[in-house]
């Protein structure tokens, strides 16, 4: 499928980063509110905060983390206050998700045409072979 530009619609960037909850969290948990996006951003890749042995994958972590949190870094921040006052999970989960789906076209689409669809229905699982499906018509 491709946009009005002509462009692929769908991309494979979130093959590299996935939802990444426990590193998120550990990210935003390490926030330094006294550094800007880019610095803390350095430091967290310098102090590789997160033990990933490879170095690809943490800058395509990294990658992922900033698109989602901190294009806007007011957006990231908040989130990085709420995880540090110790907000519960079940509160913090959906606004990671919101994030992530709002900056990958592919999730955002899935979501909202495809599992409110079917939570509307009552249904409230999907297996990996019926996504893996429903992911290869959406293209």
């Amino acid at each position: 499928m491709q946009s009005s530009t002509g462009a692929p619609l769908y991309s494979s960037k979130i093959i590299k980063s996935s939802a990444l909850l426990a590193d998120t969290y550990a990210l935003l948990a390490g926030w330094d509110e006294t550094l800007g996006v880019e610095d803390n951003l350095a430091r967290i890749k310098r102090e590789n905060l997160l033990g990933k042995a490879s170095r690809s994958r943490l800058e395509d972590i990294l990658a992922a983390f900033r698109r989602r949190y901190f294009s806007d870094p007011s957006v990231g921040l908040s989130i990085s206050v709420l995880v540090k006052a110790g907000l519960q999970t079940d509160v913090i989960i959906p606004l990671l998700y919101y994030h992530s789906a709002k900056e990958d076209r592919l999730l955002y689409d899935v979501v909202t045409q495809v599992l409110a669809s079917l939570r509307a229905f009552g249904q409230d699982s999907i297996s990996h072979t019926e996504m893996y499906s429903i992911c290869r018509a959406l293209n």
